[in-house]
């Protein structure tokens, strides 16, 4: 197959590479060693719906909602204490009525676009509320969304990205966002126990973050990003702070690509810690024109990254970040893994 055609049919390439690989001849280890593998999924034009469905069950067993769940999601939130759920109700009944377990993320999650935030809804942006206020009205979200899914889809999610991206890329220290500004670092220790008083036990917790091990725009490898993550996450656990394991975006380009020992070294910082490790969405990114070589790349760049979980028994997860380029969430000059 040329590698045009390879990447145009990316659910072929990709299940080639990750999914009948694995489940070949990697599935009873990785059981055996408690990995789970799975993939985002939303629904999209561009795929027959049943036939993406039926890829999904015949490769995956965990399921992340690529959108639905996210506060700042057009018509989620249209006003205080108002939370439409529908979008989520329909993507984790599905995995609900497939026995799938679910990764939700993210729970918070916050950004500055040019003075805007486009992850928060526009009611919450604009009320003009204190930090008391606030911090109800992230109480109030986190609480309906846990406890929602939790009653009508009992034992489905079984993950929970509390807080999402909170390390800046640029330089070290925090992301400017609305909950830093006004409340203070403080929101993410709130966060995590709000949603520990009204998740079931057996749900786990992390603390989720891009760009860790894997490069910048310039091939750079970004070491601030994960001293910093480290940091947050340590004093969380010094804190007796309820979390439960590290998630590591893993969006992972060939250009830059720091090798397996790299990788397997971040990860160990936080299983040293008693964590447990998630690769929650995990892609490799080629750039045109598409090349043998960098297919070739490509695909040792998954292989390490199963190998690397296998082999670390606290990295439990590994989890794709859509598995077919027609409803990838890359843009155009970019191809999809």
């Amino acid at each position: 197959m040329e590698a045009d055609m390879i990447i145009r049919h990316h659910s072929v390439f990709l299940i080639f590479i990750a999914c009948t690989a694995l489940f070949s001849e990697i599935a009873p280890l990785a059981r055996a060693k408690n990995l789970h593998f799975g993939s985002a999924f939303y629904y999209r034009d561009g795929w027959d719906r049943d036939e993406y469905e039926k890829h999904f069950l015949d490769n995956f067993t965990i399921l992340t909602p690529e959108g639905g769940i996210m506060w700042g999601e057009g018509g989620l939130s249209p006003a205080p204490g108002e939370i439409n759920f529908s979008a989520g109700n329909e993507i984790i009944g599905f995995a609900h009525e497939n026995d799938l377990a679910v990764k939700v993320h993210h729970l918070v999650w916050h950004r500055y676009v040019e003075g805007h935030d486009p992850f928060l809804p526009q009611w919450l942006l604009e009320g003009g509320y204190g930090s008391a206020e606030l911090q109800e009205h992230l109480k109030d979200f986190i609480t309906q969304t846990v406890t929602h899914y939790t009653e009508k889809f009992p034992h489905t999610v079984q993950w929970w990205s509390v807080v999402n991206e909170a390390g800046a890329n640029n330089f070290s220290g925090f992301e400017p966002n609305l909950w830093l500004d006004s409340i203070g670092e403080s929101y993410i220790d709130s966060a995590f126990v709000w949603t520990r008083e009204v998740a079931p036990d057996e749900a786990k917790l992390f603390y989720n973050d891009c760009f860790y091990h894997g490069t910048a725009a310039d091939g750079q490898r970004m070491e601030h990003k994960i001293d910093h993550a480290y940091d947050v996450v340590s004093g969380l656990v010094e804190r007796d702070i309820p979390i439960d394991g590290m998630g590591f975006q893993s969006h992972l380009t060939v250009v830059g690509y720091p090798g397996k020992e790299a990788i397997a070294a971040d990860f160990k910082r936080f299983t040293d810690l008693g964590l447990e490790v998630y690769i929650t969405e995990l892609d490799v990114a080629l750039i045109p024109p598409v090349t043998q070589k960098q297919l070739e790349q490509q695909a040792k760049i998954y292989r390490d990254l199963v190998n690397i979980a296998l082999e670390n028994e606290k990295c439990t997860m590994v989890s794709l970040w859509g598995f077919n380029d027609a409803q990838s969430w890359y843009e155009s000059d970019v191809a999809p893994s």
